[in-house]
């Protein structure tokens, strides 16, 4: 039995983004994938909203849907990373490929965006306060987890 989303266009706009992932990754050294490893639903987000921009073609949402896979590939990463997760076979001690594919990830990430958003614009302000957020919330949830803070004080 075929898959039904193989026929529709949201897959071949997801293909067509793993097309631009794949020319992108020619950049980089072959041990420092771009490719996320885990799917998510997170990857497909800026189609999922397609209907309230109906003037947008489909192929006009890839640069940001190209930025939502690297970005939150990267961020997936990261989460194991922080957490001491043994990433694509690493050990703890030795994270520096791991930590070098969220670099290049987040840097084509980024590349990506700036195409939509020049330097100035509002969405770098709000990218940037989310991300001390984020940074903010993996440095709360270290101190419970190496007993820094108590758990009891957990909400």
């Amino acid at each position: 039995m075929s898959n039904p989303l193989e026929a529709s266009p949201l897959h071949a706009e997801l293909v067509a983004v793993q097309a631009v992932i794949a020319d992108l990754q020619r950049r980089w050294p072959d041990e420092i994938a771009l490719e996320p490893g885990r799917s998510s639903s997170y990857y497909a987000l800026p189609y999922l909203f397609r209907e309230a921009f109906p003037s947008l073609a489909a192929s006009e949402l890839r640069p940001l849907a190209v930025f939502c896979k690297l970005y939150a590939g990267s961020i997936f990463l990261h989460d194991q990373v922080i957490d001491g997760q043994a990433v694509d076979g690493a050990s703890r001690s030795s994270l520096a490929t791991p930590s070098l594919r969220i670099l290049a990830m987040q840097a084509e990430a980024y590349h990506v965006m700036h195409s939509l958003f020049p330097a100035g614009s509002a969405f770098w302000n709000r990218l940037g306060s989310y991300l001390a957020a984020y940074a903010d919330a993996c440095l709360e949830e270290q101190r419970f987890a190496s007993g820094g803070r108590p758990w009891r004080e957990y909400t």
